[in-house]
């Protein structure tokens, strides 16, 4: 009993001892650990103060730069301001400038309106003094060519008694009244003793290579109607004069009409190989189809 009780007293000091050396170790590693934590902090304190003061200065740094930039940008925006200002300024009075402009030039218009109206209502008046004139105008046409058809039909009334005789070899010094009596008495076989005329003579000037009608005024209108039946017999064989053949004496404007007819007759019969073709007095006879020389056919002009 003592000898385990004196053990046991044993075994507690060295249990004592082992707990006093563990207790000592274990405030060393302690106190080691907490000299480490300290100095740990003490470098992460240092290093969130540098941090900082680095934060601080480029945050006063981009102040700086931001307040120099807004310092540029109102210096701009001023300079802009001002130059606006300048061109609003000249834009304004261009826009004067275009309205007094726009203006003179409205009362222009208004005015070249009003003169242009008056000169449309002379217009109107001018056009309707212009129809009344074409109509009198037209009026007055047609009286002119009722007058000129008179004429011309008093003209040939005038040349009634008339007959041309033409192709007749023409010599100087002739006797045109013996070489129509000789005609009318030899080739148409009348009795010419008691025919007369009151002229006979050739008609137009004398040219080389042409041979002048002869116009014949006779003194009786019987005698020029039987010579104008007679004279077919011109053609016969036994005519001495035979390529003479007699027309009447149409008035000149009647002359024109009928050469212009008889080119379309001429036309006609070599061209288009009509052979009812003719020329009578002022018509032109197409197949019994009868034309004056106003309405010719275009393929016969």
């Amino acid at each position: 009993m003592i000898g385990f009780m004196a053990g046991g007293r044993r075994n507690k000091k060295k249990r004592s001892r082992g707990s006093s050396s563990s207790s000592a170790g274990l405030q060393e590693k302690i106190l080691k650990s907490s000299s480490g934590k300290e100095e740990t902090a003490i470098t992460n304190d240092q290093a969130m103060a540098d941090c900082f003061v680095m934060l601080r200065d480029s945050v006063e740094s981009l102040r700086k730069e931001m307040a120099e930039g807004f310092s540029k940008i109102h210096t701009d925006m001023d300079v802009l301001r001002y130059e606006l200002k300048a061109d609003m300024k000249i834009l304004n009075e261009k826009v004067k400038e275009l309205k007094t402009s726009i203006e003179f030039t409205q009362g222009e218009v208004d005015l070249l309106k009003d003169d242009m109206k008056a000169k449309d209502d002379q217009m109107i008046k001018l056009q309707k003094n212009n129809e009344e004139l074409d109509k009198r105008i037209n009026e007055l046409m047609k009286k002119l060519k009722e007058e000129e058809e008179r004429n011309i039909q008093l003209e040939q009334y005038t040349r009634r008694e008339n007959l041309r005789f033409n192709n007749i070899p023409e010599s100087d010094h002739e006797d045109c009244k013996s070489l129509v009596y000789d005609i009318i008495n030899r080739d148409l076989e009348i009795d010419t003793t008691c025919i007369r005329f009151h002229a006979v003579h050739h008609v137009g000037r004398k040219k080389s290579g042409r041979t002048r009608p002869i116009i014949a005024r006779f003194a009786c209108r019987e005698d020029r109607d039987n010579v104008w039946e007679q004279r077919k017999k011109l053609k016969e064989p036994s005519a001495f004069y035979n390529d003479t053949y007699i027309t009447q004496d149409y008035a000149r404007t009647i002359q024109k009409e009928r050469g212009n007819l008889i080119n379309a007759m001429l036309k006609a019969r070599k061209e288009k190989e009509m052979k009812d073709v003719k020329v009578i007095d002022r018509f032109l006879i197409v197949n019994n189809q009868k034309y004056t020389v106003e309405n010719i056919p275009d393929y016969l002009k």
